[in-house]
């Protein structure tokens, strides 16, 4: 039994590094130097609890303030965003390398999961290339990072599709043969 748990040790000191990394980035709406740009690339699918900010959505939002203990609100969001993101990818890797694993799984959470981290892959495509195209976060350090996030994505729920779907086929093949 393994006693190193990655969903607790990767979330720690992705959020860490995070705080050194947004300190001296300032506004959110102004261009973000470099260090912002990395770690936003570093945990490019934590973006999207950045964009779900209440404070995003209008005026009938404006209970919430636009900062929080000296940081800006989103950059608050982006902090749970990266502890979720990096919790997921520990558990994940927990899950893999542990050696009693469960063989009896249902196929439906597995499915679902590859499904969302599918729509999560085109997503980050999506807005790596938008970056490409317009920098308005960072630019070239967000886009690749943004990409290789992409690239990671699309190919464990790639896989796990097309494995899932040659499974169902060879078992259709089999009963149409007997």
């Amino acid at each position: 039994m393994r006693k190193l748990k990655l969903r607790w040790i990767l979330p720690l000191l992705q959020v860490a590094l995070a705080l050194l990394l947004l300190v001296p980035s300032g506004v959110p709406e102004k261009p973000a130097p470099t260090s912002r740009s990395i770690c936003l690339g570093l945990s490019a699918p934590a973006m999207f609890f950045m964009y779900a900010d209440p404070t995003l959505w209008g005026e009938s939002f404006d209970f919430l303030p636009r900062s929080i203990g000296g940081r800006d609100t989103r950059d608050l969001f982006l902090l749970v965003g990266i502890a979720v993101v990096w919790y997921l990818v520990g558990r994940a890797i927990d899950r893999r390398l542990s050696r009693d694993r469960e063989t009896g799984r249902s196929a439906r959470p597995r499915r679902l999961s590859q499904v969302l981290l599918l729509a999560m892959g085109i997503y980050l495509l999506l807005l790596a290339v938008n970056e490409l195209l317009y920098p308005r976060f960072g630019g070239p350090y967000l886009a690749i990072l943004t990409l290789v996030w992409s690239g990671s994505l699309l190919a464990i729920s790639g896989r796990g599709l097309m494995k899932a779907v040659l499974q169902k086929l060879q078992r259709t093949g089999r009963q149409v043969q007997s």
